[in-house]
C-alpha cells in the first residue's frame, strides 16, 4: 500500500467515527482530507466527490468558512484537469462567501487562485489584476506572508511576459518581506525564483548564485525537500549551459535526498531530468532507462499525471531515434491517462506530439487532424498560449506541403494570440517561422525582416539564447545569398552570445556554421580550425550527434584537399558515433555515402555521381539541425 492509500484508510476510519457521533464539522474535514489525497494521486473525480460531500455538510450547518474552503478545493481539482471556467466559478463562489463574512484572508486566497487560473489561460492582465487585489487585502491586514506570496505571483506574471526586470523587482520585495519575518523557507523560494529569472535571461552564473543561496537556507533548516529542489535547478542551469556531467551530478544529489525522505514524486522528477540529460547527449537507451524508472515510481503512487509525462518523454526518445510507431504508442498511452483524469491540457500536448510523428512520416493530413484537436482543446480551456502553439504546428504542415500562404496565415494567427497575451517569446518564435516561410519562397529580404523583428523581441527580454538563434538564421539567409562575410558576422555574434551564457552546444553549432562558410570560400584551414573547436566542445558535453557532424565537416574539407585517407578516418569516426546513437539518417544519408564516395574518388577522378560540393550541401542542412534542441529550430533548418 502506498502512502496515499494508507492516509486515505486512516481518514476513512476517522470519517466512520465522526459519522457515528453525527459530527458534521469533522465529517466535512475528513472528506476534504480524503479528497486532497485523491487529488495528489491525480484522481480528480474521486477528489471532487469528497469535496462536494464536505460542501453539503457545511451547507447543512450554515458554515460559510467551510463552504468557502470546499469551493476552493473543488476549483483546484477542476484547475488540475484544465477545466478553467469551472474552476473560476468555484473560486468566485468562495470569494462571495468570504466577502459575506468579511474574511480578508480568505478573499486574498480566492483572488490568488482566480489569478492563477487566468494565468493558465494566458490572460495575464486579468491574472495580475487579481494578484494585486490579493496584495491590497494582505497589506490591509499587515499579512507579510500573504504579501510575499502575492509579490511572487505578480513577479511570475511579468516573468512569463518576458518582463524580467519587473519580475525580479517583485521577487526581491517578496524576499524582503520573508527576511522581515525570518522565514527561511520563503527566502529560499524567493531566491529560487530570482535564479529562474536570471536563467531565462541566459545569466546562468547569477542564477546559480541564487540557487546556492536557497540551498544554504534549506540546509540551515534541514529541509531535504528544498535542498532537492535547489539541486534540480542548479542542475538545470548546468544543463542549459551544455555542462551535462555537472547537471547529472546535481540531479543525482537531488535523487539521493528524495530517496532519503522516501519521496517517490521527487525521485520521479529527478529520474526524468537525468533521462533528459542523457537524451541531449544522444544516449537514448540510458535516457529511456531513467524515464522507465520514473514511470515505475509514478505507477507506484498511482500518479496518472506523472505517468503521462514519463510516457511522453519515452515517446520523445523513440521519436528522436526515428522510431515513430513506438513513439506514437507512448504518446497514445499518455493521451489515455490524460483522458482518464479529464486533463484537457495534457490531452492537447499529447495530440500535438502524436501529430508530430505523423508529420515526420509525411502524413500531413493526419498530423493536421491531431493539431486541430489540440487547438479545439486549448480553445475549450481558453488557453491562448496552447492555441498559439497549435497554430504554429498547423502552419508547419502547410509549409511542408508547399502551401506557404496557408502556413503564413496560421503563423500570423499565432502571432496575434501571442501579442494578445504580451508574450514576447511567442511573438519571436512566430516571426522566425514567418521568416522561414518567406525564406522558402526565396523572399530573403522579407525573411530577414522577420528574423530581425524576432531579434528585437529577444533583445527586449534579454534572451541571449533567442538572440543567438535569430542571428544564426539571419546568417544562414545571407549565406544562401552568397554574402559570406555578412553571414560570418552574424554567426560570430551568435557565438559571442553563446559564450556569454556558457552554452557549449550553441557555441559548437556556431563554430560549425562559421567553418562551413569558410569551406564555401575555399578557406579550408580556417574551416578545419572551427570544425575542430566544435569537435572539442561536443566532446566536452558528450554530444555524440554534434561530435559526428564535426567529424563529417572535417572529413569533407580533407576530401576537397585531396587528403582522402584523413577524410575516410573522420567519416568512419562520424559513422561510429551515429551508430552509437542509433541515428540511421547520419549512417545512411551521410557517413556511409561519404566513405563510399571517397573510395570512389581515389579510383575515378571524373564523373562522380555525387560531387563533394553536393554532399557538402546536404551536410550543411544536417549540421544546422544539431545547433539547438529547440524543435522549432530543427524544423526551420530542415527547410534548407
Amino acid at each position: 500500500m502506498d502512502n496515499y492509500e494508507e492516509a486515505i484508510e486512516h481518514y476513512k476510519e476517522a470519517l466512520r467515527l465522526y459519522q457515528k457521533t453525527s459530527d458534521d464539522q469533522r465529517q466535512g474535514k475528513a472528506h476534504l482530507l480524503i479528497g486532497n489525497a485523491h487529488n495528489l494521486q491525480g484522481k480528480y473525480e474521486e477528489a471532487i466527490g469528497h469535496y462536494k460531500e464536505a460542501l453539503r455538510l457545511y451547507q447543512r450547518t450554515s458554515d460559510d468558512q467551510g463552504q468557502g474552503k470546499a469551493h476552493l478545493f473543488i476549483g483546484n481539482a477542476h484547475y488540475q484537469q484544465g477545466k478553467y471556467e469551472e474552476a473560476i466559478g468555484h473560486y468566485k463562489e468562495a470569494l462571495r462567501l468570504y466577502q459575506k463574512t468579511s474574511d480578508d484572508q480568505g478573499q486574498g486566497e480566492a483572488h490568488l487562485l482566480i489569478g492563477n487560473t487566468h494565468d493558465q489561460q494566458g490572460k495575464y492582465e486579468e491574472a495580475r489584476g487579481h494578484y494585486k487585489e490579493a496584495l491590497r487585502l494582505y497589506q490591509k491586514t499587515s499579512d507579510d506572508q500573504g504579501q510575499g506570496k502575492a509579490h511572487v505571483l505578480i513577479g511570475h506574471k511579468h516573468d512569463q511576459q518576458g518582463k524580467y526586470e519587473e519580475a525580479i523587482g517583485h521577487y526581491k520585495e517578496a524576499l524582503r518581506l520573508y527576511q522581515k519575518t525570518s522565514d527561511d523557507q520563503g527566502q529560499g523560494k524567493a531566491h529560487l525564483l530570482i535564479g529562474n529569472t536570471h536563467n531565462q535571461q541566459g545569466k546562468y552564473e547569477e542564477a546559480i548564485g541564487h540557487y546556492k543561496e536557497a540551498l544554504r537556507l534549506y540546509q540551515k533548516t534541514s529541509d531535504d525537500q528544498g535542498q532537492g529542489k535547489a539541486h534540480l535547478l542548479i542542475g538545470n542551469t548546468h544543463y542549459q549551459q551544455g555542462k551535462y556531467e555537472e547537471a547529472i551530478g546535481h540531479y543525482k544529489e537531488a535523487l539521493r535526498l528524495y530517496q532519503k525522505t522516501s519521496d517517490d514524486q521527487g525521485q520521479g522528477e529527478a529520474h526524468l531530468l537525468i533521462g533528459n540529460t542523457h537524451y541531449q547527449q544522444g544516449k537514448y537507451e540510458e535516457a529511456i532507462g531513467h524515464y522507465k524508472e520514473a514511470l515505475r515510481l509514478y505507477q507506484k503512487t498511482s500518479d496518472d499525471q506523472g505517468q503521462g509525462k514519463a510516457h511522453l518523454l519515452i515517446g520523445n526518445t523513440h521519436y528522436q531515434q526515428g522510431k515513430y510507431e513506438e513513439a506514437r504508442g507512448h504518446y497514445k498511452e499518455a493521451l489515455r491517462l490524460y483522458q482518464k483524469t479529464s486533463d484537457d491540457q495534457g490531452q492537447g500536448k499529447a495530440h500535438l506530439l502524436i501529430g508530430n510523428t505523423h508529420d515526420q512520416q509525411g502524413k500531413y493530413e493526419e498530423a493536421r487532424g491531431h493539431y486541430k484537436e489540440a487547438l479545439r482543446l486549448y480553445q475549450k480551456t481558453s488557453d491562448d498560449q496552447g492555441q498559439g502553439k497549435a497554430h504554429l504546428l498547423i502552419g508547419n504542415t502547410h509549409n511542408q506541403q508547399g502551401k506557404y500562404e496557408e502556413a503564413i496565415g496560421h503563423y500570423k494567427e499565432a502571432l496575434r494570440l501571442y501579442q494578445k497575451t504580451s508574450d514576447d517569446q511567442g511573438q519571436g518564435e512566430a516571426h522566425l517561422l514567418i521568416g522561414n516561410t518567406h525564406y522558402q519562397q526565396g523572399k530573403y529580404e522579407e525573411a530577414i525582416g522577420h528574423y530581425k523583428e524576432a531579434l528585437r523581441l529577444y533583445q527586449k527580454t534579454s534572451d541571449d539564447q533567442g538572440q543567438g538563434e535569430a542571428h544564426l538564421l539571419i546568417g544562414i539567409t545571407h549565406y544562401l545569398q552568397g554574402k559570406y562575410e555578412e553571414a560570418i558576422g552574424h554567426f560570430k555574434e551568435a557565438l559571442r552570445l553563446y559564450q556569454k551564457t556558457s552554452d557549449d552546444q550553441g557555441q559548437g553549432g556556431a563554430h560549425l556554421l562559421i567553418g562551413n562558410t569558410h569551406y564555401q570560400q575555399g578557406k579550408y584551414e580556417e574551416a578545419i580550425g572551427h570544425s575542430k573547436e566544435a569537435l572539442r566542445l561536443y566532446q566536452k558535453t558528450s554530444d555524440d550527434q554534434g561530435h559526428g557532424e564535426a567529424h563529417l565537416l572535417i572529413g569533407i574539407t580533407h576530401y576537397l584537399q585531396g587528403k582522402y585517407e584523413e577524410a575516410i578516418g573522420h567519416f568512419k569516426e562520424a559513422l561510429r558515433l551515429y551508430q552509437k546513437t542509433s541515428d540511421d539518417q547520419g549512417q545512411g544519408g551521410g557517413a556511409h555515402l561519404l566513405i563510399g564516395n571517397t573510395h570512389y574518388q581515389q579510383v575515378i577522378i571524373i564523373g562522380l555521381k555525387f560531387s563533394a560540393f553536393e554532399i557538402a550541401g546536404k551536410f550543411f542542412t544536417s549540421t544546422l539541425k544539431v545547433i539547438s534542441g529547440n524543435n522549432n529550430f530543427s524544423y526551420v533548418i530542415s527547410l534548407l
